[in-house]
C-alpha cells in the first residue's frame, strides 16, 4: 500500500478537504484493537460481570424468546434493547457471553477510529490533526475501559459518532438521502442510549439556528430536518408500539428514568455525598437507600414489579426531594458537573493510573477548552465556526441531561469523537494562533 492511496471527500462542495492515509488508518485501528484485547486480557474477571444486567437480559431473550426480565415471564422496558438484542446475536450462535461483549464493544470502538477519521475531513485542517484526534480515540483510557463491561459505552459511541458524520455529511449535500441515513443511525443510537435523541434534537435545532441567523431559506432545511427526524421515528416505532402493547404507555425511551433522576436527587445522596466530607457514596449506605426505597414504594401501593408505575413514582418522589432542598440540588448539580467533565476519568485504582488519566485528560480537555474560543475567533472561518458550534451541542445536550440526573465521567464516553475533534481544532488554533495563521479548513 502506498502513502498516495488516500481517504478522500467524496463532497466537492464543501471544500478541499484533508486526505488521510489508508495505512495510517490499518495502524491505528489495528493498535486501538490491540489495546482493547490486551484489557480483556488483564481484566477477565470484569467480562464476567453485569452490572446492569444486560447480559442477563440477552440471556432471556435467547432462552424465552421475549424481552424481559430474567425469568421470561414480566416484559420490561428498564434498559433499552438495541444492547442485548446484539448480544443476544451472538449466544443464539453459541458465542460465549465474554467474547459477545468483547467483540461488540470492540466494533464500536473500531467504528469511532474511523468515523472520527471521516469527520476530520470536514473540520480539520490537516491529515495530522486528523490523526492525532483519531489517536485520542484509539487512547481514550475510558474506552479501553468500559471496551471489556456489558455495558452500552462503546456501541452507543459508534452510533453516535456515525449519526454525527452524517449529519456533517448532509449540511453539505442537498441529497435528502444523507439526512435520512443520519436519523437511521440517530434512532439506533436511542435504542442503544436514549439520550442519543435528546442530542439529535441538539444539533436540528442548532443547525436551524444557523440558517435562520444567516438569512438564508428556511423551508429546504426544515423539510431536511423533518426528514431526519421521521427517519430516526421509524427507527424507534418498534419499541414504542411494543412498549404500548406491553405496557399500555408510550414509553420512547426506558422507565429506567426516574430512578436515575431519584438516584442523585434524594436526602442520603445530598447529605453523605453533596454535603459530606468523603463526598463518597458507600456501598453499604446506597443498598440501604435502594431497599428503603422500595419499601416506601410497596408501602404506597405500587407493585415493584410495575416499571411504569415505580417510574412515575421514583419521578414523584425526585420532585419532593428537589423541591424539600433546592440548594442542596443546586450544590449537586455542580457536582455531576465536575464528575462528567472530571480530568481523572473517574479511575479510583492505583496513583498511577490516575495521574496518567489526569495527564491525558487535562491535554484533551484544555484542547476543548480552547476550541470555545476558536469558535469566536476573529480569525476562525464561518464554515469551521458553525461546525465548531454544533459539534458543542452535542456535549451540551449531554451536559444538560446530567447535571440533572447522575452523572460521573463514563457519562461522557459516547461523546469520545466529538471531544477528540473539538480538542484537536483547540490545539491547532492555539498553535496557528502563535504563528499568526487564520484558522480555516483546508
Amino acid at each position: 500500500m502506498t502513502d498516495d492511496q488516500v481517504i478522500e471527500s467524496d463532497t466537492p462542495d464543501s471544500g478541499p478537504s484533508p486526505v488521510f492515509p489508508v495505512r495510517w488508518l490499518v495502524i491505528l485501528i489495528a493498535v486501538a484493537t490491540l489495546l482493547r484485547l490486551a484489557m480483556a486480557g488483564l481484566s477477565s474477571e470484569d467480562l464476567q460481570r453485569d452490572p446492569d444486567a444486560y447480559v442477563r437480559l440477552a440471556n432471556t431473550l435467547v432462552r424465552h424468546g421475549a424481552y424481559a426480565q430474567p425469568g421470561g415471564e414480566v416484559p420490561t422496558a428498564f434498559r433499552p434493547p438495541l444492547y442485548p438484542g446484539l448480544l443476544a446475536g451472538l449466544l443464539e450462535i453459541g458465542v460465549p457471553p465474554s467474547y459477545a461483549v468483547t467483540g461488540w464493544n470492540l466494533v464500536g470502538c473500531l467504528v469511532q477510529v474511523v468515523a472520527v477519521v471521516c469527520i476530520g475531513r470536514f473540520v480539520l485542517l490537516s491529515r495530522t490533526w486528523t490523526f492525532l484526534a483519531a489517536v485520542g480515540v484509539a487512547f481514550d483510557p475510558l474506552q479501553i475501559r468500559y471496551s471489556v463491561l456489558a455495558m452500552t459505552e462503546c456501541v452507543a459511541g459508534g452510533l453516535l459518532a456515525v449519526a454525527v458524520l452524517f449529519l456533517f455529511r448532509a449540511s453539505r449535500q442537498e441529497s435528502v438521502r444523507v439526512w435520512v441515513v443520519a436519523g437511521f443511525f440517530f434512532g439506533f443510537g436511542t435504542l442503544c442510549r436514549p439520550i442519543c435523541m435528546i442530542c439529535m434534537v441538539f444539533l436540528l435545532g442548532g443547525m436551524l439556528c444557523q440558517q435562520f441567523r444567516s438569512g438564508g431559506p428556511l423551508r429546504p432545511i426544515a423539510v431536511r430536518i423533518v426528514c431526519c427526524s421521521v427517519a430516526a421515528g421509524f427507527v424507534l416505532t418498534p419499541w414504542v408500539i411494543r412498549n404500548a402493547v406491553k405496557f399500555g404507555a408510550f414509553i420512547p425511551a426506558t422507565t429506567h428514568g426516574g430512578y436515575t433522576l431519584l438516584l442523585g436527587n434524594n436526602r442520603v445522596f445530598f447529605e453523605e455525598v453533596v454535603n459530606g466530607p468523603s463526598g463518597r457514596w458507600h456501598g453499604e449506605s446506597l443498598e440501604q437507600w435502594q431497599q428503603e426505597t422500595k419499601t416506601r414504594a410497596v408501602a404506597d401501593g405500587v407493585e415493584l414489579r410495575d416499571e411504569v408505575a415505580m417510574d412515575r413514582w421514583y419521578y414523584r418522589q425526585s420532585r419532593i426531594e428537589i423541591s424539600g432542598a433546592p440548594g442542596s440540588f443546586l450544590k449537586a448539580c455542580i457536582l455531576r458537573l465536575s464528575r462528567f467533565f472530571a480530568v481523572t476519568g473517574g479511575a479510583d485504582q492505583n496513583l498511577l493510573i490516575r495521574v496518567a488519566c489526569g495527564i491525558w485528560y487535562s491535554c484533551v480537555g484544555l484542547g476543548l477548552v480552547v476550541s470555545l474560543l476558536a469558535c469566536y475567533g476573529r480569525r476562525t472561518c464561518e464554515t469551521l465556526r458553525s461546525d465548531i458550534q454544533i459539534l458543542w451541542l452535542a456535549i451540551g445536550s449531554f451536559v444538560v441531561m446530567h447535571t440533572v440526573y447522575w452523572a460521573n465521567a463514563r457519562m461522557r464516553t459516547p461523546l469520545t469523537v466529538v471531544i477528540c475533534i473539538l480538542s484537536a481544532i483547540g490545539w491547532r488554533w492555539l498553535l496557528q494562533r502563535k504563528q499568526d495563521k487564520p484558522l480555516q479548513t483546508e
